[in-house]
């Protein structure tokens, strides 16, 4: 198991953008999710094996229901931010697709608006010649 890493609380982008970032912490989350029991570690063999025992015992009544359940939590939460991670993905590939409609629309839009700009322009000189043929006649 790794030790505490004050980097894992950076809070600079490193110039990623926001999908790179997610996709990155989303992989720091998943390397981490999993915690392990550590044996105790002395230098004096009799406090290591006295240790062990009261550790044997206390492990099996107390911290191992609360790891599993830590470890089940952690899975979760890893699980629930790949998810998330793929989502805003999707949303966001689906949101260019939307944009791309949009975009050929509004340049349809366009293209009639100067139809219809061209008509108003022409429209006095239509009225003038339509009022002058009514006269002759």
């Amino acid at each position: 198991m790794k030790n505490y890493n004050p980097a894992f609380e950076e809070l600079t982008d490193r110039g990623e953008n926001p999908e790179e970032r997610l996709t990155r912490r989303i992989g720091e989350v998943k390397e981490r999710w999993l915690i392990k029991e550590q044996p105790f570690r002395s230098r004096l063999p009799f406090v290591a094996s006295l240790r062990s025992r009261f550790n044997s015992i206390s492990t099996r009544w107390y911290v191992q229901p609360l790891l599993a359940q830590q470890v089940e939590f952690n899975g979760a939460v890893s699980r629930a931010l790949e998810d998330l991670g793929k989502l805003t993905v999707g949303s966001e590939a689906a949101s260019d697709a939307q944009a791309a409609i949009l975009a050929a629309r509004m340049l349809g839009l366009e293209a009639r608006l100067e139809r219809i700009e061209k008509l108003l322009e022409e429209l006095p000189h239509r009225v003038n010649l339509a009022d002058s043929g009514f006269q002759v006649g």
